[in-house]
This record gives structure tokens, C-alpha cells and sequence, in this order.
């Protein structure tokens, strides 16, 4: 047993080549042991260090060429999120306790505005109505906290009012 762990760290020595070139181990013996010189391992240090520089600089090279083809795919993404989002803009109307905030919205075709009522007054519920070409257009009744969301696909110019406080009014412009 003894003899097995001999060989076994013989052959560890050997193996990790602490600046030895060669080593060879014969029945737990060590048979040859060479050692470099100063000038063969500095020049086995030398060559080793030019070929790191060497794939370091060929790996920087594909890295930067792999972050210029991420930054355009990045680029042309945003353009495709930018149009999409065009598409599907989404405006906010408040109802408050002085009207609709704000009372005038000109939006383009295909835009979703968000109804919410956030009155905290004497007459807090309400139900959005539309009127004259907006008819027919109406929400269910909002409470303090609900909304309600109406996309407007077709151009022209579109009047609500507040079905309990009549008084207030709102005309949005779709282009």
C-alpha cells in the first residue's frame, strides 16, 4: 500500500512539472529528472504569452463585430416597436370633479383612449356618452377607480358627455 501511494505521488510530481521538462518513474522510483533552464522557461513563457495576445486580439476583433450586428438588430427593433406603437397608442381622459381632463383630444385613427374616473365629489359615478355623431358610443358606469377603453378607427369628430353631469363635455378629432 505504501508503495502505491510512492508511485502515485511520484507520478503527481512528474505530472504538475514543477519547472521540470521531463520525469520519468519506474516502480515508485524516479528514474530521470530534467530541469529547464531559466532561459528555456522564460522563452516557453515568452511564446505562451505572444499566442494569448494573439487569440486575445482575434477575440476582441469578433466581439466588437458581434456587438455592431447586435446594436443594428437593436436599432431596426425599436424602429418596428416605434411604428407598432403608432398603431396602438393609447390616450388617457379623466373624468374629474371639474369635467373631462382635458376636453379637447385630436388623435389619429386606430388610437385607444382610456376613460377613468377619478372624482372624489358629490356626484363621484359616472357614464360616459357619446352624442350627435358619437351616439351609441357609451361606457358602462364608472365608478371612482374604473376605466373604460374606446379605440376610434374611423375619422371625424366625436362628442361625449357626462351622463348625470350633462354640463360637462368632451370633443375628440380623429384624423
Amino acid at each position: 500500500m505504501q508503495k502505491n501511494k510512492i508511485i502515485i505521488l511520484a507520478m503527481l510530481i512528474c505530472a504538475l512539472g514543477l519547472m521540470l521538462s521531463s520525469c520519468t518513474v519506474d516502480q515508485g522510483e524516479i528514474v530521470e529528472l530534467t530541469q529547464e533552464s531559466d532561459s528555456e522557461a522564460e522563452d516557453t513563457t515568452d511564446e505562451q504569452e505572444a499566442e494569448t495576445t494573439e487569440e486575445d486580439l482575434i477575440e476582441e476583433d469578433s466581439t466588437e463585430e458581434e456587438d455592431e450586428l447586435e446594436d443594428s438588430a437593436t436599432e431596426d427593433d425599436s424602429e418596428e416597436t416605434t411604428e407598432e406603437e403608432v398603431e396602438e397608442e393609447i390616450t388617457l381622459i379623466e373624468l374629474t370633479d371639474e369635467g373631462f381632463s382635458p376636453d379637447e383630444l385630436t388623435i389619429a385613427a386606430g388610437t385607444t383612449v382610456t376613460f377613468t374616473n377619478v372624482r372624489e365629489g358629490a356626484y363621484p359615478d359616472e357614464v360616459v356618452m357619446g352624442v350627435r355623431s358619437a351616439r351609441g358610443i357609451d361606457s358602462e358606469e364608472l365608478t371612482p377607480g374604473d376605466s373604460w377603453e374606446y379605440t376610434f378607427s374611423e375619422t371625424g369628430e366625436f362628442e361625449f358627455v357626462g351622463q348625470y353631469l350633462t354640463t360637462y363635455s368632451l370633443e375628440i378629432i380623429v384624423e
